[in-house]
């Protein structure tokens, strides 16, 4: 998922919400010719100690910027990525931004700024996602 990073550094994606998560790792999962079904899937909850993220809380925010909110869910990063890249080079940890999937807010961590010991798993979901459940409940949601 390139919508915060064009691989000149590392980021982690995760999500302020699980089906935000779920939402993210779904819309990748469905680019595929044939969506995976034999892959597990989980959810963990985690903690991180990022101290320096650039918020852009809503999408009028993304908008100033230079982002097209009316093209944000799909896949055009032309925005995205340069404002994660000035965010990376200004020295910020990450970027919380809404999510393109879900209405949530997604953290995308810079992995060369938050060190692995300062993501910590507070809850690990063992029950794998169940993908045709979370769809249903998905469309319950619109």
């Amino acid at each position: 998922m390139s919508r915060r990073c064009d691989g000149t550094f590392d980021a982690r994606y995760t999500s302020l919400e699980r089906d935000g998560a779920i939402a993210e790792i779904h819309a990748l999962l469905s680019l595929q010719p044939v969506f995976p079904s034999k892959i597990r899937w989980f959810a963990h909850r985690l903690k991180t100690a990022a101290t320096r993220t650039l918020r852009l809380a809503d999408l009028p925010a993304a908008a100033r910027l230079g982002v097209d909110v009316e093209r944000y869910s799909t896949r055009d990063y032309s925005r995205t990525q340069p404002i994660a890249e000035a965010a990376h080079f200004l020295g910020f940890d990450g970027v919380i931004a809404p999510s393109a999937r879900w209405n949530c807010l997604n953290l995308v961590l810079f992995a060369g700024r938050i060190a692995p010991e300062q993501i910590e798993v507070l809850e690990r979901d063992e029950r794998p996602i169940e993908w045709d459940v979370w769809r249903r409940t998905r469309q319950a949601c619109r």
